[in-house]
């Protein structure tokens, strides 16, 4: 083609322009304009050899000058050729060499791209991962944040956002289910998303099921001073059961906030903070026999309660550790996060595929019928 041919042409002037530059005397100075002169003066040459031929006869007036610059002439003529023919020959050579070279990319098709285009050029496999990249990030993970009435929630929610990047103040109680962006440096950018306080109604654990069913970790917060904690048992089970009952999909790891400990006894002891693990103060024995009640009612280990005070007029304690527990599941969340993505993908009816399938179809029905 026209344009292969250009290629061709710009691809073997590009290769011998530094060969020119750089080994032929004065190539970096002699401009177009002299070398057609030169061509057009090259009927003069017979003149000036018959010239020169008739000089060398009278130079014979005088002998031994006559042979002394007969024999140096003919040495440097002999030198002049020999350089003349090296260079003519050096010039061919890169000149076939580059020629050659591009013709076995002309014919390799190598030559119907530009260079900006192949700069340009993505491959499959990459755009492929480029685009799984990109889902995944457009889809963070979520999660969810669920309890009774009045537990603490939403102070939880607002808790680990300002320690963020303290994007509101207060929250109100949560009349539906509300996402927040949540992000923190060194995990990856999640929603978490509060939740209406649990009641016991049926509807609302039936749209607290379909909740966690799109969630990829769930944070329940338990009111430490609270002992009716059949609400919270009865949600639970029924969010272990949906997930038992369908198999297909992951269920998110799940972990538990302790609420409200600066109301267990002794009362008017707080003074964080406590070692849960040793419990030698008072307060924190009672820490520590509210999270083995809690753990062995609703089905956790002690792994996953941790204690906190989420009060501000009392003072935020331990959200640290919320978010090292956060940080611990996140494997296991992500896991649950690409099951739902591939759930939800995969059981996406596909329109477009099926007029193809369709189209493609009718052409090999239409084949048929013409045999």
């Amino acid at each position: 083609t026209v344009p292969e041919a250009l290629a061709l042409i710009e691809r073997v002037a590009g290769e011998l322009r530094p060969f020119f530059r750089e080994n032929i005397p004065l190539g970096d100075q002699i401009t177009v304009g002299q070398l057609i002169k030169l061509y057009g003066w090259r009927g003069l040459i017979d003149y000036a050899e018959r010239a020169y031929d008739l000089w060398r006869i009278i130079r014979l007036l005088n002998p031994v000058s006559a042979a002394t610059h007969e024999i140096r002439e003919q040495f440097s003529r002999r030198m002049y050729e020999i350089g003349r023919e090296h260079i003519i020959r050096k010039l061919a050579e890169r000149f076939v060499e580059e020629v050659g070279r591009a013709a076995i990319d002309l014919y390799g098709g190598r030559l119907r791209v530009t260079a900006d285009e192949l700069e340009r050029y993505v491959t499959p496999a990459t755009q492929r991962d480029q685009a799984e990249i990109a889902a995944r990030a457009a889809e963070p993970l979520r999660l969810l944040v669920a309890g009774q009435l009045n537990a603490g929630k939403s102070s939880l929610v607002n808790a680990l956002s300002e320690e963020v990047r303290a994007a509101v103040d207060t929250l109100p109680a949560t009349p539906s289910f509300q996402a927040y962006e949540l992000r923190r440096e060194g995990l990856p950018a999640a929603l978490i998303i509060d939740s209406p306080g649990l009641q016991g109604g049926e509807a609302e654990t039936t749209q607290l099921i379909e909740a966690a069913a799109e969630s990829d970790l769930i944070v329940w917060v338990v009111d430490a001073s609270r002992a009716d904690r059949e609400i919270d048992r009865a949600s639970i089970e029924a969010i272990r059961r949906y997930f038992a009952e369908h198999p297909n999909r992951r269920r998110p790891p799940m972990m538990l906030v302790l609420s409200h400990i600066d109301r267990l006894r002794p009362f008017q002891e707080w003074s964080p903070p406590y070692d849960i693990d040793k419990a030698e103060r008072p307060k924190a024995k009672s820490i520590r026999a509210a999270m083995e009640a809690v753990g062995a009612d609703l089905g956790f280990s002690l792994d996953d309660i941790i204690p906190a005070c989420l009060d501000d007029s009392v003072g935020i304690y331990n959200v640290d550790a919320v978010w090292s527990r956060i940080a611990a599941l996140l494997p296991e969340a992500q896991r649950a996060n690409l099951v739902r993505r591939l759930g939800g993908l995969s059981g996406r009816f596909d329109w477009s595929r099926l007029w193809r399938q369709a189209l493609n179809a009718g052409r090999v029905i239409s084949r048929v019928v013409v045999r």
